[in-house]
């Protein structure tokens, strides 16, 4: 039996009641019917009371201005008057009582209308007999009266029938409501009887139905919990996988920054940091499509420069490319606004995965990289965001240009092993462009090559410049940058302390160890270090706790205690960084840990300078100064803008060493100073300071321009001596 919805069991029981009551309600509507014809032979009572008082409040006006026009005598014009004062009341009482009745409302306007000009006569006639005499009046003519009392006896006549129409009409109407009652209720009780029997099989049916629908409920539920499950399980998988991972990646770093270039045992530790960071990057994309299926991913919009995109694709697949012998091109529309409102994190992950498909899958040709941009009109604001992905390759057969996106699905499992993955990467593309508003189209022909276009719509442009990208994974750092400072490292694992302790051999900091958050608050009791690095998950005391504690501590309030995790989830970071100072996760690298530390530690002071001397007089101010002030206002209307607004440090930095490098070459002891300032505020971090010095750049070139011109003039006075 086809399945049948458990309502319409409900909606014939609706029924069946609503007509067995039916005929109550239509008795109710006869009854009402009745009243109102009931109401109808009153109002038409009323309607003719008021006609007639009406009329014969005219008739009694024309017998009293008669009588005053034939005899003279003075009662008949009071009368007259009396009438003629009452006749307007009247007139609106049956006005009121025809209101709702558009039927009649032009025979009471007529009827208004005639009784005005009937009035008027007549006060003409009284006057001319009050003023002329009997025989004025007589000469006028009296048709005109004649006419006038004709036609309000025939309105009058007119409107008498109304009241008659409207019982008849009400009484035909409670008729046809006596008979619908009657047919109704036999209909009711007919219908009623049949769908009682199909309502009680109905019941039946909709019980097994909803007994049916609680069970996929209760699936629907198991499967929804299978899925957390599921999370649960990979952030805890994530977790106890990073926490070796870390050391991994750690000490193999270690090796090939110690090893000697070109040794085969650097090769070899080279070869173990690849691998695990290739492990590593399929860790992140099972728990990347983890988090977009449950909705958990988050993007984060910021001021980025999609040009540099291209730099770090050309960084990243160059030597790879070049191995293959195939050319790498990128083409970037000159249209395309320095700063747009993307997650730059993530159009990386997207261009790495398609980019690194197609160098993959392309033996011969090349790869080509285009970055389009069009404005939209006319929100001039935003724009549409285009990237295609073009190479030579083996191409993608029709029947597979759809599977490609789903997980774990590779084009031909029989390609050699190099060229094979995990099937991952098509698959967190797309679903990272859904997250983002966008789209991915594909066009691939066998043998010829792949086209992957991937859009997004309604993309901001940023008021506010880029700061500058943050170092890559592979940057050079040197710890001994940062000031000496003691680090606290706490963390259960002997490996990771080794680690961390092996990062810092051979630097000017100190290192102290605990091997659980109890310990880590002695130790910062027994003497507070500069920096505590706190592992999160360990025994006897946790790391949010030990925050806790560390806290209560005198002079331990504003300690930076930075945590470092293995854990993936989206919750765990979100909270984790609005505790914590900064936040650290498993497994890092050197660039990491120092772009953390750089935040907390002062820079390395600067080793002695000669003083610089005071400004210079009018007289020494050299003569390459009105140059010097035309290259500052080029710098000030091109380059100041972008770093002020930006507030990047290291931007800031730059700048300071470019003026310093101006004001050494043409010997301007007062750019010189400013130029110190600059980069001594940077490397010390010393944030309102510097934005306040920064500020003062227009100010500074003034200064040098009024040193310039007095020096001109100066200059031109000696020479007229």
């Amino acid at each position: 039996m086809r399945p049948i919805h458990p309502r319409i069991y409900t909606h014939l029981v609706t029924l069946w009641l609503a007509l067995s009551v039916g005929g109550i309600v239509l008795g109710i509507v006869v009854w009402q019917r009745l009243n109102q014809s009931l109401d109808a032979s009153l109002r038409g009572a009323s309607f003719r009371i008021a006609l007639e008082n009406t009329y014969r409040t005219l008739a009694d006006a024309e017998a009293s201005a008669r009588g005053y026009l034939l005899t003279g005598n003075a009662e008949f014009l009071d009368a007259f008057r009396a009438q003629e004062k009452a006749f307007p009341p009247r007139f609106a009482e049956l006005a009121d009582l025809a209101v709702n009745h558009p039927e009649v409302r032009g025979d009471i306007l007529d009827l208004r209308g005639v009784a005005a000009t009937r009035f008027k006569v007549l006060d003409d006639n009284v006057e001319l007999r009050r003023t002329k005499g009997l025989e004025a009046v007589l000469a006028e003519s009296p048709m005109e009266g004649k006419e006038l009392g004709d036609r309000v006896r025939q309105i009058v006549a007119h409107l008498e029938q109304y009241p008659q129409d409207l019982l008849a009409t009400h009484s035909t109407a409670a008729r046809y409501e006596l008979q619908r009652a009657l047919s109704t209720t036999l209909a009711a009780g007919l219908f009623g009887l049949g769908a009682g029997v199909l309502a009680f099989y109905l019941s039946r049916v909709a019980l097994r139905q909803e007994k049916q629908k609680r069970e996929l409920s209760e699936h629907a539920l198991r499967a929804e919990r299978s899925a957390q499950d599921k999370s649960t399980f990979l952030a805890n998988m994530s977790h106890e996988i990073r926490t070796p991972m870390n050391a991994i990646l750690g000490f193999s770093e270690l090796l090939v920054a110690e090893l000697p270039t070109g040794g085969r045992s650097r090769t070899h530790a080279r070869s173990i940091y690849d691998a695990a960071r290739a492990l590593l990057q399929l860790i992140n994309d099972i728990l990347d499509l983890s988090k977009i299926e449950a909705s958990m991913l988050e993007l984060h919009l910021d001021p980025a420069d999609v040009r540099e995109t291209t730099s770090f694709l050309q960084t990243v697949f160059a030597q790879q490319a070049a191995r293959k012998g195939l050319k790498l091109e990128f083409f970037i529309d000159p249209n395309l606004p320095h700063a747009l409102l993307i997650d730059r994190s993530r159009i990386r992950q997207v261009l790495v995965n398609l980019v690194g498909n197609a160098v993959k899958f392309t033996e011969r040709g090349g790869v080509k990289v285009r970055i389009l941009w069009e404005l939209n009109e006319p929100a001039r604001s935003t724009g549409t965001l285009t990237f295609e992905v073009v190479d030579t390759g083996v191409g993608i057969p029709p029947e597979k240009q759809v599977q490609i996106f789903e997980p774990f699905v590779q084009v031909d499992t029989r390609r050699p092993f190099e060229q094979q993955g995990t099937g991952l990467g098509l698959s967190i593309v797309l679903r990272l462009m859904e997250r983002m508003g966008g789209t991915v189209k594909v066009e691939s022909e066998v043998g010829v090559g792949s086209t992957f276009l991937i859009q997004l719509p309604d993309v901001s442009i940023s008021a506010r410049l880029p700061a500058q990208a943050a170092a890559g994974a592979d940057e050079v750092v040197d710890f001994n940058d940062l000031a000496p400072a003691e680090i606290l490292v706490v963390d259960d694992n002997a490996v990771n302390r080794n680690l961390l302790g092996s990062t810092f051999d051979g630097t000017h900091h100190k290192v102290r160890f605990a091997t659980n958050g109890r310990e880590a608050v002695e130790r910062v009791r027994e003497r507070k270090p500069d920096l505590v690095l706190m592992d999160i998950r360990m025994p006897e005391m946790d790391g949010q706790t030990a925050l806790s504690e560390i806290r209560k501590l005198q002079g331990a309030e504003l300690l930076p205690v930075v945590a470092v995790t293995a854990s993936s989830m989206v919750e765990d970071e979100s909270r984790l960084r609005g505790v914590f100072a900064g936040y650290l996760r498993k497994p890092f690298t050197r660039p990491m840990l120092f772009r953390e530390m750089v935040a907390f530690l002062p820079r390395r002071s600067a080793p002695a300078t000669t003083p610089v001397p005071p400004p210079a007089t009018a007289k020494a101010l050299p003569a390459e100064w009105p140059g010097l002030v035309l290259a500052l206002r080029k710098i000030e209307r091109n380059q100041w803008p972008g770093v002020r607004e930006s507030g990047a440090i290291s931007e800031i930095k730059a700048f300071g060493l470019t003026l310093a490098d101006l004001g050494r070459n043409r010997s301007c002891p007062r750019l010189s100073e400013y130029a110190a300032g600059l980069v001594n505020d940077a490397e010390t971090y010393a944030v309102a300071r510097l934005e306040e010095r920064l500020a003062q750049f227009s100010s500074v070139i003034q200064e040098i321009e009024q040193l310039a011109q007095t020096a001109a003039k100066t200059a031109a006075a000696s020479a007229t001596n």
